[in-house]
């Protein structure tokens, strides 16, 4: 224990950037410069994120850096949206440019002490955000395991261990490991040695164990559990910035990670390297040659000064015309569709959008699943993105795609947006039914019975979001369904959201940003939480309310993890009891309100 307190005291930073101040966070720049063999007191030109599950307001975004370092596509996707000044790299994660602290014989003669080894990430929280969840009950959890491994260490973030969190983990005989502080030069390297010695690693959440636990072979598996974050007001900090980090834990629990992350698996599968891949940057690692081509371009750009990178929006083609082939090439390799395909799905796919790939590819597969004659209703066509993925998913349909857009209101812009949409979209022009003007005026008036509503206009106060949705919602068919995007940047879209549409939702199929659900014109009567557990109190429910419909809406469950041990396998298996949900009530359709 005096180790790891001697490795996790406050130290003053070893700054290797005092440009880049957050480079030296796990000592990310010193890693780097050290993998590329260049002066470690040169000071990079370029931000590194150190994070996988970030928001857009982060500190790399803004600083005068003309590059970012990211780790994986995902990242790129993301910041690529809202930047064309920047430069923008997928390098992998950090802990593949990492060195071991011990050598291979040190290390097997550990993993030889250690055997079987169960490694575990509590979710940790920072200075400014507290972490909140139920140590105990996930100590329990761990302890569960005790058969199957033969030892089993708990990783700790270094303040929860000057917190003295460690001594719980210790009451049940988990041996206790740390990374250290967060500005050791060696805590990547010290992180790397502690993943070494592991057989599996597990956590209870979804987060950065996962993604260096795949990139370094090693097979991963989460159980959830209700984690609580408190964003501390008192600190001097930037208040939007760490608010959004809070958000942002909700996105990191994704349900595709969920999905398959929560079975436990000897082996990391197929489709768990496809996720790591994309989410944390498998595969991406760079050599230490082209980490310097990527240092030298973002000097370039440097010494030609801030205003090609910070306020220029064509900075490549002004500035450094040797290097715009190169850097157009890179780009282009790196946008790859997610809707895989060599023609059609791919142009679709690369339209600019504020839509995400994987927004893309939800939305074309809900409105692939419409059937009978469909009618589909947009609001903000602005290039036709969603209108072409719309146009496309209903290719062989008897549909009509309606698309409303005032295109007056994008008049500021260097490009004709009304004259991109007719392009994009011009493929489906036969079913296309294009409205110019204003969305309330032309909404009210439209005589049509919906079948897929995507809002996607106004986003910023109350009243234009209203304004844009409420003429257009009876006028969608029962089971229709009703997207709005912003979801997850919009305080004031989640409030519309929730006064209007959450009452009407029986089967959600949303992302972060993206608000789906299909959606039920009966009158709402009540919602309530119950323990799905007691039988008898369920039908009791029903029993009370037995001229309305009952529904249970599937993606608001609120899930425990009970482990049960196989009767078919030595292997404990991860069981979902389905202990608490969200019962909506609705007086019936034929029911008079």
């Amino acid at each position: 224990m005096e180790e790891l307190k001697d490795i996790c005291k406050e130290i003053k930073p070893n700054y290797y950037n005092n440009r880049l101040i957050n480079n030296n966070i796990y000592a990310a720049e010193y890693i780097l410069k050290r993998y590329a063999n260049i002066d470690l007191h040169y000071e990079l030109k370029a931000a590194i994120e150190h994070g996988v599950f970030r928001t857009l307001m982060i500190p790399e975004f803004i600083v005068d850096a003309p590059a970012i370092l990211v780790y994986s596509k995902f990242r790129y996707d993301y910041i690529n949206r809202y930047t064309k000044q920047k430069l923008i790299y997928p390098i992998g994660g950090i802990i593949q440019y990492a060195n071991n602290l011990l050598d291979k014989e040190e290390i097997e003669k550990e993993k030889e002490r250690l055997g079987k080894n169960l490694l575990a990430f509590p979710k940790h929280g920072i200075r400014l955000i507290e972490t909140k969840f139920d140590i105990e009950e996930y100590c329990c959890v761990l302890k569960s395991y005790e058969k199957e491994f033969d030892s089993i260490r708990v990783c700790l973030y270094y303040d929860d261990i000057n917190r003295g969190l460690h001594s719980i983990y210790r009451k049940y005989g988990f041996e206790i490991v740390t990374a250290g502080n967060t500005y050791n030069l060696d805590f990547f390297d010290r992180l790397k040695t502690i993943f070494s010695m592991a057989s599996v690693t597990t956590s209870n959440y979804a987060g950065g164990p996962l993604g260096n636990s795949i990139m370094m072979g090693i097979p991963h598996f989460i159980t959830p559990q209700n984690i609580e974050l408190i964003y501390n007001k008192d600190e001097n900090c930037w208040n939007e910035y760490y608010q959004n980090q809070i958000k942002s834990y909700r996105y990191s629990m994704d349900k595709i990670l969920l999905d398959n992350f929560t079975i436990r698996n000897d082996e990391v599968t197929e489709k768990q390297k496809e996720i790591v891949i994309y989410y944390w940057g498998l595969g991406l690692k760079k050599s230490p040659e082209e980490l310097k081509r990527i240092f030298n371009i973002s000097e370039i750009i440097y010494s030609k000064g801030k205003k090609y990178f910070l306020f220029n929006n064509n900075f490549i083609e002004d500035a450094i015309q040797d290097f715009s082939k190169m850097v157009q090439s890179l780009k282009n390799i790196q946008k790859k569709s997610i809707i895989k395909s060599k023609s059609i799905k791919r142009n679709i796919s690369l339209i600019p959008s504020h839509l995400t790939p994987i927004e893309k590819l939800k939305l074309y597969i809900l409105i692939k699943k419409l059937s009978g004659k469909v009618t589909y209703v947009e609001t903000g066509s602005f290039l036709g993105a969603s209108a072409a993925i719309a146009g496309l998913a209903l290719k062989d349909k008897d549909a009509r795609i309606y698309c409303l857009e005032n295109w007056d209101r994008h008049n500021n812009l260097d490009i004709d947006s009304r004259f991109e949409f007719n392009a994009n979209t011009k493929i489906f022009k036969d079913s296309i039914v294009v409205i110019d003007g204003n969305i309330n005026e032309v909404a009210t008036n439209l005589k049509i019975a919906i079948d897929f509503l995507f809002i996607d206009g106004a986003h910023s106060s109350i009243e234009e979001i209203e304004n844009e949705l409420l003429p257009f919602l009876s006028k969608v068919n029962e089971n229709a369904f009703i997207a709005i995007h912003h979801y997850y940047w919009s305080d004031n879209v989640k409030k519309v959201v929730e006064k209007y549409l959450e009452p009407m939702a029986i089967e959600y199929h949303s992302l972060p940003n993206l608000w789906i659900a299909k959606i039920t014109k009966r009158k709402f009567v009540t919602s309530f939480d119950i323990y799905l557990s007691d039988n008898l109190f369920f039908e009791e429910i029903r029993n009370k309310f037995h001229n309305f419909d009952v529904i249970i809406p599937e993606d608001k469950t609120y899930v425990s993890q009970v482990i049960l041990e196989s009767k078919h396998s030595k292997t404990n298996q991860m069981v979902f009891e389905q202990s608490k949900q969200k019962i909506k009530i609705y007086k019936r359709l034929h029911t008079k309100c």
